[in-house]
C-alpha cells in the first residue's frame, strides 16, 4: 500500500516563521561551554573517566529540538544547497510525520524504514518517527533490492519512508510506504500539533545493521537514553551553542548519519547537507567547508588522513573536525585552525565510546583517548579480569550507552552484551567489543586491532565471515575464504580466494554481480584470486598465511613486469598500490571493476598530481579509467589551456558534434554517461572552465564566458551552427553562446536544455503589485483549504519588504540541492544572477523539464519574479523563437544517470535528426522531411 506525502521548498519556507504549539521542556542544559585549549579538554575528560556526569536522562532528542522550536521558530535547522529549514518548520512538519504514522496504526517503538538519502525529507522523517514513539530504521538507498527486502522482513517494519522515484522497489512488500519529497502529494491533511506521546528514556529510538559473522547483517537496538547521553556529551564538550554549524556528511545507513545530526540541532545549531560530487573533491570539501562557516564536522579516517595533507585556508570557522570509524595514522600538522579529535565506538555503544584531541606532530599511532561522561571502559583478559596497566586486553564497554541488544536475537545478545560485574549496581551491562587495547601511562588507550575475522573498511564494520557465505552460495564456487588488503595498518579492501569447480571467462565479474545482489557495495571485494584448491594447514584449516604469501608472490614478478620508464613505473606502481586486485586481471581493467570507489579516486588522482606536477580532472579520468589510460595522460604532451578547455569525451563519429557547456563546479564530468548512452557514432565535445586550475580566470559576466567558450567551439567547428547542450546552471552559458553566435552568423544554433530553470523575470513595484492582487485570493483560498501558509505574521512581514524591493529575486534558483558553496561555485551563481539578455533574437530551445523535481508549483502572490510555474520556465521572454518543452519521468539529479539518460539520448537524437532535416529543406531543396531524412 502507498501513500504520498509531500515536502515541498514552498512548504517548507511557508513554515518559517511559524512558531508550534506551546510544548512541554522538560529539557535542562546548564553544561559549560567551550574550553579554550587542548590542554582543557584533555583535563575534562579525564574527569569524566573517573567520576562521570549528570545529565538531564528523561530528556529526549524531541524536546531538545522543541524547545529551539518555541524559542527560535525562525533559526535555521537544516541547509541543503540553497534550500533552508527553519526550526518551526522542521517542528511543524515532523509532527505531520508522527501525526500520520499514528494515525496509520504505529505501534510504541514500532519501526518505520527511512530508505532515504541524506536531505532535508530525512530529517523531518527521522525526528516525526521519533516524536509517534515509533524507532527509525535508516536504509543506504544504494542497497541491492534483495537486501533491501530482507532488512524489511527482520526488522518488522510495517511503514516506510521512500523518495517517490523509489516506490517502484517496494511494491512487493506488504507494508505501507510514503513518498515523501518532490512530485508526491502534500502533509497538509495531517495535524501540525505535537502528538501526546509520554516520555520514556528506556524506549527505542533507532535501529541500525551492521555486518553479521553468521551471513547476515544484525540491528543494533540503542535506546533514547543512551542517545541524549551521546548528545549531551557533545554540547558539554564541545560546547555547542545555536551559531555552530555542523554537517551531514555520513551516509545514513552508517552509525556516524547520528552524531552528524542530533547534536547539532539539539544544541539550536544548522546542520549543512554535504554535497555528493565533493565525495571525490577534497579540496573542494575544505573549500566549502570554510564558505559555509562549518564549526564542527565529522569525516571517516581514511578521507581524514588524506584531507590533512592538502592546503587549508589558514581562516576558518572550523573548530572541532572529528575522524573514526578506523585506525588513525597520522596527526594533523602545524598551523591548522581546529581541533582534531580521534573518535573511537562501537554500533552496540552509541557510536562513540572514547576520544582523543590529536596534538599537531604527535609520533607514532594517535590514541583512541579516554571515555566520554557515563562511558566505562574496561581491559580485560580471557577469564573476564582486568589486565595490569599498560598489558595488553579485549575491550569492554559499559555504562549509559550500552544499547539495548539485537534485534530479535536474544542468544547472540546474551553472548555478547555481559552482565557488569565492575558497575557497583544491579542490572548493569557491558559490551564485548572484540578489539584489543592497551593503556598508556597517561590513562589513554591505545587500538591494537582484532583477534578475528572482523574488519573496518571505510568506517564499515565488515564480517568476512558475511561476504564468503554468500560466495558459497553460487554454484561454481566449492572453497571461499576472504582476507583484508592492508595499507601499512589500515584495510582498504577484501580479496576473495576461490576455489571453483571450473572456470568460466570473466568469472570474477560474474561473481562480483552475484555478490552485488545480496551485499552493500563495500563488502563486494575487490578483487579474485581462482584456485583449483585452497591451501590448507595440517590441521585442515584454509592456511590464510599461504594466501597471504600468493599475493605477495606476485610482487615480484609485477616488479619486472612494469614499465622502464621512470614516469609509467611510479604511476603503474601507484595503481597496483591503491588496486591490489590488479595484479590478478587478465587484461587492462577499468577503475570501477577493479574494486575501485571514491576514495581511491581522490588517492590516484593526488598521487598522479605528484607524479607529473599537475593536476588531472576528474573528467579526464573517467574518460579512459584504465592504467593504460593513466599512462596517455602522464605522457601525453604539455597541453595548452585550450587544449585543457575542450575535453572530447567521445572524438569519433559521422553525426555533427554536439558540445557540452561546463557547470557550476567548471568541471563536465556529469556529461560522461550522456556521452555514451548517445552512442558511438555521436561526437561529444566538452567545455571546461579555466577556473578548474585559477579562480583568477574565471570570466566577470555571461556574457564574457559565452564569448569565451564560442571561441573553442568555433575553432574546432567553425562551417556548421553547433549544436550546444546545457544542464542545469550549464544552460544559461548554452543560450548565451547560441545568441552570439546567431548574432555573428546569422544561424541558429540547436540549443537543448536540461533542467535549467528560467532566468527571473524583471520586476518594477508596479508589476509586483499587480501580481499581488492578481494571485492573492486563489492562494489564501487554496492555502485555506489545505491548511498550509495560515500565519498572517509571515505574510505581513514579507509584505513589509515588497514594494521596496522582491524579497525573492536573491538569487536564480536551480531544482537541485547539491550546491557546494565553494569560490567557483558562488562567482558562477552571482553572474547567473546578474545575467539578463539585453537583446531577442530568433532561437529555438528545447527544454527538458523532470517531473520529480520541477513539477507545476502554484503561484504565490509575493514570487512575482518566478518563473518555474510556468512550462516553459518563462524562456519566451529571451528568445522569439519557439521555445519546446519535453517532459521527463525523472528528477534532477538522475536525469544524467543510467537508465534515465538513455531516455534523454534517444529523444536527443530524435530532435537532432528532425533539425538536420529540416535545415537540409532549406538548403537541399528537399520536398519533405522524409526525402531530407533519406540525404542525411
Amino acid at each position: 500500500m502507498t501513500q504520498a506525502i509531500h515536502l515541498t521548498q514552498k512548504e517548507t519556507a511557508a513554515l518559517t516563521a511559524v512558531a508550534g504549539p506551546q510544548l512541554r521542556s522538560r529539557c535542562r542544559n546548564d553544561f559549560p561551554r567551550e574550553p579554550a585549549t587542548k590542554q582543557e579538554l584533555d583535563a575534562l575528560l579525564t574527569t569524566w573517566a573517573h567520576k562521570g556526569k549528570s545529565f538531564p536522562r528523561e530528556c529526549s532528542v524531541v524536546d531538545f529540538i522543541a524547545e529551539h522550536a518555541q524559542s527560535r521558530p525562525g533559526a535555521i535547522a537544516v541547509q541543503e544547497g540553497d534550500l533552508e529549514m527553519s526550526y518551526a518548520a522542521l517542528d511543524q512538519l515532523s509532527n505531520r510525520v508522527a501525526n500520520r504514522l499514528l494515525r496509520a496504526g504505529l505501534p510504541p517503538e514500532g519501526i518505520v524504514a527511512l530508505a532515504l538519502n541524506r536531505s532535508l525529507a530525512y530529517v523531518v522523517a527521522a525526528l516525526g518517527v521519533l516524536k509517534a514513539g515509533g524507532s527509525y530504521l535508516p536504509i543506504d538507498l544504494n542497497s541491492p533490492d534483495q537486501l533491501l527486502h530482507w532488512l524489511l522482513a527482520d526488522s518488522g517494519a510495517k511503514f516506510a519512508f521512500t523518495p517517490p522515484e523509489e516506490l517502484s522497489r517496494f511494491k512487493d512488500w506488504n507494508g505501507e510506504t510514503f513518498a515523501l519529497g518532490e512530485g508526491a502529494e502534500t502533509l497538509v491533511k495531517e495535524s501540525s500539533a505535537a502528538p501526546t506521546i509520554a516520555a520514556d528514556p528506556n524506549r527505542r529510538a533507532y535501529v541500525i545493521y551492521t555486518s553479521g559473522s553468521t551471513g547476515k547483517p544484525k540491528g543494533v537496538e540503542i535506546e533514547h537514553h543512551s542517545l541524549t547521553h551521546l548528545v549531551c556529551v557533545y554540547h558539554e564538550w564541545l560546547g555547542l551553542t545555536p551559531d555552530d554549524r555542523g554537517t551531514v556528511m555520513s551516509n545514513v545507513g552508517f552509525d556516524a548519519s547520528v552524531i552528524d545530526l542530533w547534536p547539532v540541532l539539539c544544541a539550536g545549531g544548522t546542520v549543512l547537507i554535504t554535497p555528493k560530487e565533493l565525495a571525490v573533491d577534497l579540496d573542494g570539501l575544505i573549500q566549502w567547508l570554510a564558505a559555509e562557516q562549518v564549526t564542527y564536522s565529522f569525516v571517516a579516517t581514511a578521507l581524514v588522513e588524506v584531507m590533512l595533507t592538502r592546503p587549508w585556508p589558514t581562516e576558518m570557522a572550523l573548530r572541532f573536525l572529528c575522524t573514526g570509524g578506523d585506525t588513525l595514522h597520522v596527526s594533523p600538522p602545524p598551523g591548522l585552525p581546529f581541533h582534531l579529535i580521534n573518535a573511537y565506538g562501537p554500533t552496540e555503544n552509541t557510536v562513540i565510546s572514547t576520544w582523543s584531541v590529536i596534538a599537531p606532530g604527535t609520533g607514532g599511532s594517535p590514541s583512541i583517548g579516554r571515555p566520554l561522561g557515563n562511558v566505562k571502559v574496561y581491559i580485560l583478559d580471557e577469564q573476564g579480569q582486568p589486565v595490569a596497566p599498560g598489558e595488553e586486553g579485549e575491550l569492554h564497554v559499559g555504562g549509559e550507552q550500552v544499547a539495548r541488544g539485537y534485534l530479535n536475537q536474544p542468544e547472540l545478545t546474551h553472548k555478547k552484551f555481559l552482565p557488569d560485574p565492575f558497575a557497583g549496581g544491579p542490572g548493569a551491562r557491558m559490551y564485548r567489543t572484540g578489539d584489543w587495547v592497551r593503556s598508556r601511562p597517561d590513562g589513554e588507550l591505545d587500538f591494537l586491532g582484532r583477534r578475528d575475522s572482523q574488519v573496518q573498511i571505510r568506517g564499515r564494520r565488515v564480517e568476512l565471515g558475511q561476504i564468503e557465505q554468500q560466495l558459497h552460495t553460487h554454484p561454481l564456487v566449492r572453497q571461499a575464504c576472504c582476507v583484508p588488503v592492508m595499507d601499512g595498518t589500515s584495510v582498504t579492501g577484501v580479496i576473495a580466494h576461490v576455489a571453483v569447480s571450473h572456470r568460466e571467462l570473466k568469472l570474477a565479474d560474474t561473481l562480483r554481480q552475484h555478490l552485488a545482489v545480496h551485499l552493500p557495495a563495500y563488502m563486494v571485494p575487490a578483487g579474485f584470486v581462482f584456485y583449483d584448491r585452497l591451501p590448507l594447514t595440517t590441521r585442515g584449516k584454509v592456511d590464510r598465511a599461504a594466501l597471504h604469501g600468493g599475493l605477495t608472490a606476485t610482487q615480484p614478478l609485477l616488479e619486472a613486469a612494469l614499465p622502464e620508464s621512470g614516469l609509467e613505473r611510479a604511476i603503474a606502481r601507484l595503481w597496483f598500490q591503491l588496486l591490489p586486485s590488479a595484479t590478478t586481471a587478465d587484461e587492462p581493467a577499468t577503475f570501477e571493476s577493479l574494486g575501485g570507489d571514491s576514495l581511491h579516486a581522490i588517492k590516484l588522482l593526488l598521487g598522479m598530481e605528484a607524479i607529473i606536477g599537475r593536476r588531472i580532472p576528474h573528467s579526464t579520468f573517467l574518460l579512459d579509467p584504465t592504467l593504460p589510460g593513466l599512462l596517455r595522460i602522464a605522457t601525453a604532451p604539455a597541453m595548452t589551456s585550450q587544449d585543457e578547455q575542450l575535453l572530447a569525451l567521445r572524438q569519433s563519429g559521422s553525426r555533427p558534434p554536439i558540445f557540452c557547456l561546463y557547470g557550476l563546479h567548471g568541471d563536465v564530468s556529469h556529461y560522461i554517461e550522456l556521452a555514451k548512452a548517445l552512442g558511438d557514432d555521436q561526437p561529444v565535445f566538452a567545455v571546461r572552465s579555466l577556473g578548474l586550475e585559477d579562480l583568477d580566470k574565471l570570466p566577470p559576466t555571461m556574457e564574457e564566458a559565452g564569448t569565451r567558450a564560442l571561441k573553442l567551439i568555433t575553432e574546432a567547428h567553425p562551417h556548421h551552427a553547433p549544436i550546444l547542450i546545457g544542464y542545469s546552471w550549464a544552460g544559461y552559458l548554452a543560450f548565451e553562446v547560441a545568441r552570439q553566435w546567431r548574432a555573428r552568423h546569422g544561424t541558429a544554433p540547436f540549443v537543448v536544455l536540461v533542467g535549467t530553470p528560467g532566468l527571473r523575470r524583471p520586476t518594477t513595484a508596479a508589476y509586483r503589485a499587480w501580481h499581488f492582487v492578481r494571485w492573492l485570493p486563489a492562494w489564501v483560498v487554496e492555502k485555506f483549504r489545505d491548511g498550509t501558509d495560515r500565519s498572517p505574521r509571515q505574510m505581513i512581514a514579507r509584505l513589509g519588504r515588497f514594494f521596496v524591493k522582491d524579497p525573492v529575486e536573491k538569487k536564480t534558483e536551480f531544482p537541485q540541492a547539491d550546491w557546494a558553496s565553494a569560490p567557483i561555485v558562488q562567482h558562477l551563481l552571482a553572474i547567473a544572477d546578474k545575467y539578463h539578455p539585453a537583446e531577442k533574437l530568433p532561437l529555438e530551445i528545447h527544454l527538458f523539464r523532470e517531473t520529480l523535481s520541477q513539477g507545476r508549483l502554484a503561484t504565490h502572490p509575493l514570487e512575482s519574479s518566478r518563473t518555474d510555474q510556468e512550462p516553459d520556465c518563462g524562456w519566451h521572454r529571451w528568445t522569439s523563437g519557439p521555445v519546446r518543452v519535453h517532459w521527463l519521468e525523472t528528477d534532477h539529479d538522475a536525469i544524467l544517470h543510467p537508465p534515465e539518460v538513455n531516455k534523454l539520448a534517444d529523444r536527443i537524437h530524435a530532435l537532432i535528426a528532425r533539425h538536420s532535416a529540416t535545415v537540409l529543406l532549406a538548403c537541399c531543396g528537399a520536398a519533405n522531411e522524409s526525402e531530407a531524412a533519406l540525404l542525411l
